[in-house]
This record gives structure tokens, C-alpha cells and sequence, in this order.
């Protein structure tokens, strides 16, 4: 995101909690100057990757790509993703994925014990990369259930209700 649409959604932020006229201004400066400063970093800042846009498009797919390998280990052949929920922020990533064939179908599992078709995971990018940092395909329970207390470094906002829930 370009520094100026990160200033146009912390002026949006800020104005939206003014409780009275003229706070607007005031809001509008102490936003500036925190991010000149660099109290508020672009890092801070939540971002939404569950539809796919033209500004997303490369973050998206590189965390899209950082699962695939996760999945390939319990199905052979090409897969796509369903993108059900994707949030980034402090270089962390929360996915949830429908995992379908190369074609749009259902999946069809060797191993019926398997939960089909949905994966979760959390990622990190370190170096440029992203990696899992943990991450489940399949799964019959809810693995990742409260999962967001086990990571407290972690913004609590990029986990879906159910990786917040305990």
C-alpha cells in the first residue's frame, strides 16, 4: 500500500472515532505526524487479501504460493485455492482455504479419515518470504481453535473468529 493510501485510511480511522466538530483536524495532524515519525508503521496497518485486487495481487499470491507445498503433501495433482478469509499485518498472515482440483471440483481424497477440503494457516514473512509458520490441511477438528492466544506477538485482528475463539 503507498504511503498516501495509508495516510487516506488513518485520516478515515481517526475522523470516524472524532466524537466533535473540529476534532477533524486535529485528528487529521496527530495522524500525520505519527506516521512521519514512525510511531504508526505501515506494518501496523490491518489488510484484507480475501478478494483478490490489482494492489493485492502479488502479496496474495505469494502467501497463496508459501501454502501450496502444505497442501501438496496430503493431495497429488494441481489444486486452487477458495480463499475464505486472508488477513496480513506485521508481516503475519492468517489463511483459510477451500481446497479444490485444478478444474473447480470437490476434491476426492485417498485417505477418507481426512476432513475435506479446508486448510488454515498462519505465515510469516521473514527475509521477503513468506513461510508457514504453522498450517493444517484437512483436518477433522478445529486444530487452529483459540490458536491466536498461543501466538501473543501476533496482531489478534488477522485471526478469523474461530482462531480467536477458545
Amino acid at each position: 500500500m503507498k504511503l498516501n493510501n495509508l495516510l487516506c485510511l488513518l485520516l478515515v480511522i481517526s475522523i470516524l472515532s472524532c466524537n466533535s466538530a473540529g476534532n477533524e483536524e486535529v485528528a487529521t495532524e496527530q495522524v500525520k505526524e505519527e506516521v512521519s515519525t514512525g510511531q504508526v508503521s505501515k506494518e501496523a496497518i490491518v489488510h484484507n487479501l480475501t478478494i483478490k485486487t490489482s494492489e493485492n495481487d502479488q502479496e496474495r499470491q505469494a502467501i497463496l504460493d508459501a501454502a501450496r507445498p502444505e497442501v501438496k503433501r496430503e493431495v497429488s495433482g494441481d489444486v486452487l485455492f477458495v480463499v475464505n478469509h486472508l488477513i496480513v499485518a506485521d508481516n503475519y498472515a492468517w489463511l483459510e482455504v477451500t481446497v479444490v482440483d485444478k478444474n473447480g471440483h470437490s476434491l476426492q481424497l485417498e485417505n477418507e479419515e481426512l476432513d475435506c477440503c479446508h486448510a488454515e494457516g498462519l505465515f510469516r514473512k521473514k527475509d521477503g518470504q513468506w513461510q508457514a509458520v504453522v498450517f493444517n490441511s484437512f483436518s477433522t477438528d478445529c486444530w487452529f481453535c483459540g490458536i491466536s492466544s498461543q501466538y501473543p506477538e501476533v496482531n489478534p485482528e488477522i485471526f478469523s473468529a474461530g482462531a480467536r475463539a477458545n
